[in-house]
């Protein structure tokens, strides 16, 4: 991420082909970073804790795992969608 920061690290792609959205690995590094903060300053993340994300396959995912790696954490991941809040 670093050696190639312009570099293209995420597209979305649409149901139709279509391009639907394209991050660089500069920008998932600055959402994550964002999102690490959260963790440790709102969400108190302290270290030896277990950290759950439950995320349907999407951007935020990528982001909230990166986020995960760079305070030290493995995020464990849940593949049922069904810890997710119905809508």
């Amino acid at each position: 991420m670093r050696k190639t920061p312009d570099q293209t690290g995420f597209i979305w792609i649409g149901t139709s082909g279509q391009e639907v959205i394209k991050y660089t690995y500069k920008d998932i590094l600055e959402s994550a970073t964002r999102i690490a903060g959260k963790m440790i300053g709102k969400h108190h993340v302290q270290s030896g804790e277990r950290v759950a994300l439950c995320f349907l396959p999407s951007l935020d995912f990528l982001q909230a795992m990166v986020a995960c790696l760079l305070i030290g954490k493995q995020g464990a991941v849940h593949e049922d969608a069904s810890c997710l809040p119905s809508s």
